[in-house]
């Protein structure tokens, strides 16, 4: 059995978190596209979230490639795409597309080897959260 990640367990009311840490940061930086690594954890500890929950927040106010990069340096593997989709719908969003989902035939026992696959890269839409909450 492998190790679970603690970003695999979201926070349990993500839509309060995105609010709380949100106002946070926009009193203490501004109101600005994307914020550093330890600008959310900051204002995600100063509202009173556990560190083990701050990757969710970063998820939402990170910029992937920072977002990733910061992961790679602690040794964590953590899905960008699928953790923003999670606490983005939290918010009630209509996204303009769904995350990819395959559906495989059930061929029974018959083992096939599948050449390499990736999935579409998703691209973001730039969302302005302000318009969600009263910042």
């Amino acid at each position: 059995m492998t190790e679970m990640s603690l970003c695999h367990t979201p926070p349990p009311n993500r839509k309060l978190m995105i609010d709380k840490v949100g106002r946070e940061l926009n009193q203490e930086h501004g109101k600005q596209k994307s914020y550093t690594q330890p600008q959310i954890q900051s204002a995600a500890s100063n509202v009173g979230y556990p560190m083990d929950v701050h990757c969710w927040a970063m998820c939402v106010f990170m910029d992937a490639d920072s977002f990733n990069r910061f992961h790679a340096t602690i040794g964590e593997a953590c899905n960008y795409d699928v953790m923003r989709g999670t606490m983005l719908q939290s918010l009630g969003l209509n996204l303009p597309f769904n995350l990819p989902q395959i559906s495989w035939p059930d061929f029974g026992n018959v083992d096939f080897n599948f050449p390499e696959m990736s999935l579409p890269e998703i691209t973001w839409p730039e969302l302005d959260l302000s318009s969600f909450f009263d910042w």
